[in-house]
């Protein structure tokens, strides 16, 4: 995820624990096992605002134990993801249900509600992913390219998954097109 939010893979060039006088990343763990608490030591080792969101209170309360205040501890509500996932720079979805598809708890709604540049691991993917965008790839061909649309037409959104584990990066090509068009435009004009 931190390799994904670099300006050269289409991310908003956010370091994860900033540099003195620049925000650290927020980083949103949806899921507290196993898989949640080593990407929660990840992100914490690299210095991010890191929240985690689980649906067990006795869970939330062992890794408050664990990791102390630095990591946000958030009980799960539909209205506590949509505001999370929203302002997060990076999201990464480690829910597991044994013997059980994962649940879509990140709507495309909530993708669509992101920052430009902002990134989502999927790494529930095995499950069927949490994230309704989400969907398997192969080790032989592990990326692809996805646009979600909003009504704005404005408002494209990239998507990429690397090795199974679903990254969405967000840009605004259209706006990038439309720049490019009008400076295009300008140069017509000034040759006449």
């Amino acid at each position: 995820g931190a390799h994904c939010l670099e300006k050269e893979q289409g991310g908003s060039g956010m370091l994860l624990g900033g540099v003195p006088g620049v925000e650290a990343a927020k980083v949103v763990v949806i899921g507290g096992g196993v898989v949640g608490t080593n990407a929660i030591r990840m992100a914490m080792g690299m210095e991010a605002h890191v929240t985690v969101i689980d649906s067990s209170l006795n869970r939330l309360k062992e890794l408050d134990f664990q990791f102390g205040c630095m990591l946000n501890t958030i009980f799960a509500t539909r209205e506590a993801l949509r505001h999370h996932v929203t302002g997060a720079d990076l999201v990464v979805g480690a829910v597991l249900v044994p013997g059980a598809a994962a649940p879509k708890l990140v709507t495309e709604e909530m993708v669509k509600g992101m920052k430009p540049g902002s990134v989502l691991v999927d790494v529930a993917i095995d499950q069927g992913g949490c994230f309704e965008t989400s969907h398997a790839t192969t080790h032989a061909d592990p990326t692809y390219i996805c646009l979600l649309y909003t009504s704005d037409a404005a408002d494209e959104r990239s998507s990429v998954d690397l090795g199974g584990r679903r990254i969405i990066k967000k840009k605004n090509e259209a706006e990038k097109r439309s720049r490019r068009a009008t400076k295009e435009k300008r140069q017509e004009e000034e040759e006449r």
